[in-house]
């Protein structure tokens, strides 16, 4: 040992490229298991994950959400008669142009929500309000939220945005309220405005535009929703000659206690692909 540290002691060069080294694989473990942290154990950031299931079709057909979307009067059904459900929301994608007296006109990544959609995934906006429970009604969707991330690059952090109003694809809308980036799903989104369907969607069964998301109700189980989600299923089935409502649950993957079974959960639970990239 001493003799080691002599010879060390006689190559400074040699020592500072071990640490250098020491250093650099350091980094890279410590790099590594917080990206694991994220991808396995705290991939969002929700209180009461495990409460949160994602609700899609179980014949997915050709869609904006890879197989994770479900009609809109499906939706609505499933909106209306599963018990285990405290709330189901729903999304789609909707780019946006911002226009805005601070900048030049901008494309904005944003989607279209139900108003109780923030409510659901537990989410509560860092300034102003979020949308009131009638913003996704024709007449009171003139409302955006807006990321953290865009309230600083295009309003400079403005502290008094919420209540100013901006222009969506030539619209004039307010702005009611910023949310964590941290918050946002999915990630790269920059605004929120609120979805109103047409009564045309809401006796449509055969395309599906939207995805949705459930939240549990407290004591609820995974399994009865889904036991009441196939029920739900057979039932439209019958009137409507096809299946929908299975689910995948967007915690699973925490309930996961085997590699092969965490695989599985990952096939079937994945986060669809992000609408920004």
């Amino acid at each position: 040992m001493r003799f080691a540290i002599r010879n060390l002691g006689r190559h400074p060069g040699l020592v500072f490229a071990i640490v250098g080294m020491l250093t650099s694989a350091l980094a890279f473990v410590i790099a590594s298991l917080s990206l694991l942290n994220g991808l396995l154990v705290h991939p969002y950031p929700y209180p009461k994950l495990r409460q949160l299931m994602l609700v899609r079709d179980s014949k997915p057909r050709e869609g904006v959400h890879q197989g994770r979307s479900i009609a809109i009067a499906d939706f609505l059904d499933t909106r209306e008669n599963i018990p285990a459900f405290a709330r189901v929301a729903a999304w789609r994608a909707r780019p946006l142009v911002m226009t805005s007296a601070e900048a030049d006109p901008e494309r904005v990544e944003a989607a279209a929500v139900t108003a109780n959609f923030f409510t659901t995934l537990g989410v509560a906006p860092m300034l102003g309000r979020g949308f009131t429970r009638d913003a996704d009604t024709a007449g009171h969707d003139d409302v955006v939220l807006l990321s953290r991330r865009l309230w600083n690059s295009r309003f400079g952090a403005d502290p008094s945005i919420a209540g100013r109003t901006i222009g969506l694809n030539g619209r004039p809308v307010t702005v009611v309220g910023v949310i964590r980036d941290a918050d946002c799903y999915e990630p790269g989104i920059d605004a929120w405005v609120p979805l109103v369907f047409t009564p045309a969607e809401v006796t449509d069964r055969t395309a599906q535009p939207v995805a949705a998301i459930g939240r549990l109700r407290d004591g609820a189980t995974e399994r009865e929703a889904m036991d009441q989600l196939a029920s739900l299923s057979r039932s439209l089935g019958t009137r409507f000659r096809r299946p929908i409502g299975a689910v995948a649950s967007m915690s699973c993957r925490f309930n996961a206690s085997s590699t092969s079974s965490r695989r599985r959960c990952f096939s079937s639970c994945k986060r669809p692909r992000s609408w920004c990239s």
